[in-house]
């Protein structure tokens, strides 16, 4: 991390800090590329071209890397999004940027999509049909095939640019989609992409899938405590920084251990395979808030296993078995209540009410949640009729969980 910057900072004031100071380019060009995304994603994206000028061609590519993609689909939305920056920077500079920056099968992947192209041995100054335009004086003729005004007018700058930059790359993005189906450069797209999340230190496929396999307390005893994940990868600040603010065994470990670079690298590590194991769309800032808590709620309920368990406080279990096995032992929790709440919808699917299906559903989905309504002290709040809300929590304790078992139990007795 920086010295010259705090330890864990939020997206906005890291971008702050990074512009403020008296080398914006070095600053930035030595932080972790995610920690720059999640700046920019907190900011938004037309508030962000500054930021945007002084990161490496590498940060800018592992950047479009997360915003462009829902899970493993080509967000195209986001792409006009990028196209549109010229107008609120007023300079095309950002689009030459994105342009040398991003996976150029994308562009090929809008122009297969967006863009007829007619090329003819001899130059002709007959268009081949109405809207065809000409870069080269009648030998290639294009048709941006964009109902919508605005777009029409983002594509065709973008083709502008790059026959300006490069004609030999211009041909060549046009010829793609003749000898590339539309399904195969995405996935080309997609696996690549995967394999730059490699390089920035994201955990591959087997140690997500490792590390998400519930660990039993009683099991502790055989896991290899002595290994520590991530502690050499990067430190995701912005990531870091969301957490809910609650007074729990987890909130005393960030107190204590937040500054320490092996603690923010394992809690980095740990999130980002959460992020893939989850599915997350990490484009989407929500998900991606509602899933660090989540795991900061998974690592709290660890904690609280082991307290009741072994007598083993916060501090002592964090020095002695790392952050991963607490976060398996939490998941045990988690999903042993994930099963029983699927079990539990299955028997009550109708007979039950609907706050209550609202309320199983929740603890039932890939990552459970906890309702509003279900109270810190692990009790169903009765008082008067229980109200469906949209609003739910992550689970953090032994108690929520508790109580909401004994309700499942009361539910289906016969």
């Amino acid at each position: 991390m920086i010295d010259s910057l705090p330890a864990s900072l939020s997206g906005k004031k890291l971008a702050r800090a990074i512009l403020d100071s008296a080398s914006p380019e070095s600053v930035a060009q030595t932080l972790p590329a995610q920690s720059i995304f999640f700046a920019i994603q907190e900011r938004g994206l037309e508030s962000s071209i500054e930021l945007l000028d002084v990161i490496s061609k590498s940060q800018m590519q592992f950047i479009l890397d997360l915003d462009l993609w829902s899970r493993d689909r080509f967000n195209e939305e986001r792409f006009w999004d990028w196209l549109a920056l010229p107008d609120a920077a007023e300079s095309l500079e950002v689009l030459q940027k994105t342009l040398k920056s991003i996976d150029l099968k994308l562009i090929a992947l809008m122009l297969g999509q967006y863009v007829d192209v007619r090329v003819f041995e001899e130059a002709t100054d007959t268009p081949p049909g109405p809207r065809f335009t000409t870069p080269d004086k009648g030998k290639t003729w294009i048709l941006v095939k964009v109902e919508d005004g605005r777009k029409y007018f983002l594509l065709s700058r973008l083709l502008a640019l790059i026959f300006e930059t490069s004609a030999e790359l211009f041909y060549q993005l046009l010829a793609i989609p003749n000898v590339a189906t539309q399904s195969m450069l995405e996935e080309e797209s997609y696996q690549e992409r995967s394999k730059r999340l490699l390089a920035e230190g994201f955990p591959d496929e087997e140690q997500v899938v490792a590390l998400h396999q519930p660990l039993p307390i009683e099991s502790l005893k055989r896991h290899d405590t002595t290994l520590r994940y991530g502690t050499d990868g990067p430190i995701v600040t912005p990531m870091l920084a969301i957490r809910e603010a609650s007074s729990t065994s987890f909130s005393l470990l960030i107190e204590r251990y937040g500054s320490a670079e092996d603690f923010q690298s394992e809690l980095t590590y740990i999130t980002n395979a959460a992020l893939l194991f989850f599915r997350i769309d990490i484009s989407n800032r929500s998900e991606v808030v509602e899933l660090v808590e989540g795991v900061s709620g998974i690592l709290n309920l660890g904690l609280e296993v082991l307290q009741q368990r072994t007598n083993c406080d916060p501090f002592e279990a964090q020095g002695r078995y790392g952050l991963a096995p607490i976060y398996r032992i939490g998941l045990q929790q988690l999903f042993d209540l994930r099963k029983r709440s699927q079990i539990a919808i299955a028997q009550l699917k109708e007979s039950a009410t609907p706050e209550i299906l609202h309320l199983l559903e929740l603890s039932a989905r890939v990552l459970p949640r906890a309702a509003i309504y279900l109270s810190t002290a692990g009790t169903i709040d009765t008082s008067g009729a229980l109200k469906l809300s949209t609003e739910s929590r992550p689970f953090a304790h032994l108690a929520e969980i508790a109580g909401l078992e004994r309700l499942i139990a009361e539910l289906t007795v016969k």
